[in-house]
């Protein structure tokens, strides 16, 4: 396995119906954690690792981890988070192509922020929770 977050964007970035809101390449709009300051083209996607828990056996690590990935859709309307938001639940939901062992949602959330660049309004939020059971290829007690 490559690396977690590595895998999340080219999971998101096959799907057509994410591509078709965020964009393709380079300039497909999914970011860790933050978009960039000064950003204003949406809709767009960032993604956070929450947690990481790995399962070991009495000896050892046994290589299985599962990842609880937050994505968090967001859209200057209501209607274009919920949009995202569905095209990212399709891509992801029970896909067993990028993780084999499992990536299934687990929790949702909606949320609004105050828009980041200067025009009024505000971003509006809608947050999938990811359960993904990682096999690593090398385990460690990391």
């Amino acid at each position: 396995m490559a690396d977690l977050e590595d895998d999340v964007v080219d999971l998101l970035e096959a799907s057509a119906g994410v591509t078709a809101l965020v964009g393709t390449g380079a300039a497909a709009r999914i970011f860790p954690l933050l978009v960039p300051e000064g950003f204003t083209n949406y809709p767009a996607i960032t993604f956070q690792v929450v947690s990481e828990s790995r399962q070991p056996m009495l000896s050892r690590q046994n290589g299985l981890m599962q990842a609880r990935v937050q994505i968090n859709c967001w859209a200057r309307t209501y209607a274009g988070a919920k949009s995202l938001k569905e095209a990212v639940r399709n891509a992801i939901d029970g896909e067993q192509t990028v993780f084999p062992s499992g990536c299934f949602i687990e929790d949702g959330l909606d949320s609004v922020e105050p828009s980041p660049d200067a025009k009024p309004g505000r971003l509006y939020g809608k947050r999938i929770d990811a359960m993904i059971w990682v096999a690593e290829a090398d385990p460690t007690f990391a």
